[in-house]
């Protein structure tokens, strides 16, 4: 499968614009998690917050939270009615959680696709289900 889109999805939903909702959609994407992804589901999870609060505050609604999973990785995408695609900001504006969201998903994610949608867009952070020895820092030597 070479498209995101072919990828099965798990679990979706549809985030209105609160703080609440945003920390239900993430504690519900936590619990939605598949086996196996123990080791990174924290990184998952902020990734996730990441991509919600960009969208809740530079986007349009709907938004939607979506994971996805094969055998190879898990993908979480968020839509939003807004179609200008994110851009990357290398330093802090109008503050420091403002505009560091993208940097936080490129460092945690393996990687990272935006698509315009007709009605919008999608940003998806993709993470491998199993990342060979040494691709997160580590050489895989004892």
């Amino acid at each position: 499968m070479d498209r995101l889109e072919d990828v099965p999805v798990r679990w979706s939903t549809v985030v209105e614009h609160s703080q609440r909702a945003l920390d239900d959609a993430s504690q519900r994407l936590r619990a939605a998690l598949p086996d196996g992804v123990d080791d990174r589901s924290d990184d998952i999870t902020l990734v996730a917050e990441a991509l919600l609060e960009n969208a809740l505050l530079h986007g349009a609604p709907p938004v939607h939270l979506t994971l996805r999973e094969d055998a190879r990785l898990l993908a979480v995408e968020v839509s939003d009615g807004n179609s200008r695609l994110p851009r990357l900001h290398l330093a802090p504006v109008d503050g420091y959680r403002l505009r560091r969201g993208l940097t936080v998903i490129e460092r945690l994610a393996d990687k990272l696709d935006m698509r315009l949608l007709p009605n919008g867009k999608v940003v998806r952070a993709v993470f491998e289900r199993h990342r060979p020895p040494g691709s997160d820092g580590e050489t895989g030597k004892d």
